[in-house]
């Protein structure tokens, strides 16, 4: 089931910025870029995979949706202001998924996604006005600590975006 959560932590990305300068906002159309990423053994980026956020500089509303290997439509919704509470996340599979996030004083995103008796922490950064890119550590099924990075490419810029 861990494969399928690694596509939750879809759910959230961030913006890194310098300290003196506002928070770049996140929000657009992204896409996965698989090649630019480094997935779990045996994962891969839906080909359909589409995420819209939505980013004021404290809230983030999240949609990403995606079509599972054995033909399930997934669409998973998150919502909520960055201040370290855990939210659900809305059509998790499995069920019961939930996330925290946090905005770190360079502007990245500290995200914790959690399900029942496992959880991982990842950073995500906005790397350009095109590119967010999460890292982080994951258990693998034998408890062994499995890195990951994945890419996601904006493909609308809104207006004012990318400051």
């Amino acid at each position: 089931m861990k494969h399928i959560c690694i596509l939750a932590f879809f759910t959230a990305v961030a913006a890194c910025a310098s300290t003196r300068a506002p928070l770049a906002s996140f929000s657009g159309t992204y896409r996965g870029n698989e090649a630019d990423s480094i997935m779990l053994p045996g994962e891969h980026v839906p080909k359909d995979f589409v995420y819209v956020i939505k980013d004021n500089g404290r809230t983030l509303n999240t949609v990403q949706t995606f079509t599972t290997i054995d033909g399930k439509a997934v669409k998973l919704v998150w919502n909520g202001v960055c201040d370290g509470k855990v939210r659900p996340i809305e059509g998790a599979l499995p069920p019961g998924m939930s996330m925290s996030c946090r905005r770190a004083r360079d502007g990245a995103l500290v995200n914790t996604i959690l399900g029942a008796g496992w959880g991982y922490t990842e950073t995500c950064v906005l790397t350009s006005k095109t590119r967010v890119t999460c890292a982080g550590v994951v258990d693998d099924a034998a408890g062994n600590p499995q890195p990951f990075s994945y890419a996601l490419d904006r493909q609308t810029i809104p207006q004012g975006a990318g400051r």
